[in-house]
């Protein structure tokens, strides 16, 4: 019979790993299933969270919407009415951020959940700073630069509050967003304060180094640059999370002529993108690929040697694989 005795052994066994590890996140399901069996809704909750936190940084966002429903629906029946309404609508916030990259789920259905986000955040008395910020956010991966201009303004003019990104995050995305409309100087001056560590948080500056490649090679920064690709490939290699950023790095490579590093990051990687649910990260990592297929092929490079996954849908040729066909496949 389950009992809270395995529930505390499991719990036991999750600190052991890190945030975000495959092992954390395996032994966090498992312990959400015996909260469930022993019909306890605090238990439930508990579990819950710890393991949204963990697959919102391992990269398994999959896990995070159904954790978060289950969460949602307590909070509306009344039934987690001691745990901090503050808390769960940040892990709201997470939720809805990760919602871009599931296919199966509707423009419509993602702009509802803002909207309920919305009036939850009016309900506690939260200015609306990190909406706008989340907003933004969406509206460029949508790619509507005018309403996401729009929304950083609005942004811009609210306070900081408890519900608000760190001051890293919400630098590093600023610095982002300059870079993806060609403003690389002035990218490169805003996420300043990150680069020499003044700001900082769990992500941050890991994921600023792999955004800012492009910007760097196109002031000629060409030192500071493999800098910043040695430190933040070292820094991110071995999270599922950060497919999107070694495809940041694997493009660097191509475009200072390092194809084998190139090559070898591919070859590392591709499981990765295979096994990831989150396909909005597995876009941007093929996209990332757009440049080496050319470079190989401008290269006289038709057949390469690598190790891919066997479940891999392009098979190896006597000699290797074909570029043609990898690049056909990748842009298909």
């Amino acid at each position: 019979m389950p009992s809270t005795d395995q529930m505390q052994l499991l719990l036991e066994q999750a600190e052991q790993f890190e945030q975000g590890a495959a092992s954390r996140i395996d032994i966090l399901l498992q312990a959400v299933d015996l909260a469930d069996s022993l019909g306890d809704i605090n238990l439930g909750y508990e579990t819950r969270d710890e393991l949204i936190e963990s697959a919102a940084f391992g990269g398994r966002s999959e896990l995070i919407f159904p954790a978060f429903a289950w969460i949602l629906g307590q909070l509306d029946k009344g039934n987690i009415a001691q745990y901090s309404t503050w808390s769960i609508l940040w892990k709201y916030k997470w939720a809805v951020n990760h919602l871009n990259g599931f296919p199966n789920i509707s423009k419509q259905q993602i702009e509802a959940a803002i909207e309920d986000f919305a009036k939850r955040l009016e309900n506690i008395g939260e200015n609306p700073r990190v909406l706008h910020f989340l907003r933004w956010k969406y509206q460029v991966h949508r790619g509507d630069l005018t309403l996401a201009t729009r929304e950083m303004r609005l942004w811009q003019q609210q306070s900081r509050s408890y519900m608000s990104d760190c001051e890293a995050c919400e630098t590093n995305f600023h610095a982002q967003y300059l870079a993806s409309l060609g403003q690389h100087q002035a990218a490169l001056e805003m996420a300043e304060p990150i680069f020499d560590g003044r700001l900082r948080c769990g992500e941050i500056p890991q994921i600023t180094y792999a955004y800012m490649l492009r910007s760097l090679l196109h002031e000629k920064k060409y030192t500071e640059a493999m800098q910043f690709h040695r430190k933040g490939y070292k820094s991110i290699k071995d999270n599922f999370e950060f497919l999107n950023h070694i495809g940041l790095h694997l493009e660097f490579l191509v475009f200072t002529k390092n194809l084998p590093s190139a090559i070898k990051l591919f070859e590392k990687h591709l499981t990765w993108a295979l096994d990831q649910k989150d396909l909005s990260l597995c876009f941007d990592f093929y996209v990332s690929l757009v440049p080496l297929w050319k470079a190989l092929l401008e290269n006289h490079q038709s057949v390469i040697k690598m190790q891919l996954p066997k479940n891999f849908a392009v098979k190896p040729q006597e000699k290797g694989y074909n570029t043609l066909e990898l690049q056909a496949h990748f842009q298909s």
